[in-house]
């Protein structure tokens, strides 16, 4: 009698999973004609007026624009776990494509379930949406659930999630702050900083890496048919990394997590 109880359940399993929403990394907010400045300025302004705040800007090429935001409500969400830093600041990009210009940003809810935060993020999501429109989402063929995303592995040999690289270590918080700061003003190894967003006992850093690397720890965005539908996301820019406040021995330690978004 047991066997037909453990289908029933597994069942069960596939069909909960099977509901979930499949998600995918970004969102198309909309299609505008004009040139790049002019359509990131008038962005920004709808973003401001919903609560967000520039962090930092970055061109990465020619006709093409990333505006990091956050704001007072993202950075208390993402203090709130243990690698919510990486989701502190989204960006919005701006994309010159032919005669339009593509404005799209992270989707909060995705990053949200592949940094396994405690929140969704759905009410910065939601503002957003508000703030510059959703025509669709885009940055994979399928998408991918929240479970999925939160338990997701890239390949074997590749490192898990929760088991990032570190960078270095530091006697104090301080003395990190200091020593990163210094080495992004002299652009060591090729970076520069694109902008820095504090949280609540901690401090999140983002620096612009020139040299290309591998990204590894979160679903692939390959999507051949992006450029069939006329989409180009602006995926691993900049690139991202997370100081950690002091461990029990004092110790603060540089951590980083490629994200393929």
């Amino acid at each position: 009698m047991r066997m037909p109880v453990a289908v029933a359940m597994l069942a069960f399993s596939w069909a909960a999973q099977a509901a979930e929403p499949l998600m995918k990394p970004f969102v198309l907010a909309a299609r505008e004609q004009g040139k790049v400045l002019e359509v990131a300025e008038a962005a920004q302004a709808k973003l401001a007026a919903a609560g967000f705040e520039v962090a930092g800007t970055y061109a990465p090429y020619p006709g093409a624009l990333v505006v990091a935001i956050t704001s007072d409500e993202l950075k208390e969400l993402a203090a709130t776990s243990r690698f919510g830093g990486y989701a502190a600041a989204q960006r919005v990009t701006f994309t010159k494509l032919g005669d339009e210009v593509q404005v799209a940003y992270t989707n909060p809810r995705y990053m949200a379930a592949a940094y396994r935060m405690t929140s969704d993020l759905a009410p910065v999501a939601a503002k957003l949406e508000a703030a510059l429109g959703r025509v669709e989402e885009f940055g994979s063929d399928e998408g991918k659930s929240a479970r999925d995303l939160r338990g997701y592995h890239y390949m074997l040999g590749m490192p898990y999630f929760d088991d990032p690289s570190r960078f270095g270590k530091f006697k104090s918080h301080a003395a990190a702050v200091e020593a990163i700061e210094a080495g992004l003003a002299a652009k060591r190894g090729g970076a520069s900083k694109v902008y820095r967003v504090d949280l609540p006992g901690r401090a999140h850093h983002e620096g612009d890496r020139l040299q290309a690397h591998p990204l590894h720890r979160a679903p692939p965005l390959r999507a051949p048919g992006l450029r069939r539908r006329g989409l180009r996301p602006l995926r691993q820019v900049p690139h991202r990394r997370e100081l950690h406040r002091p461990q029990d021995d004092g110790v603060a330690q540089l951590h980083e997590h490629p994200l393929r978004a």
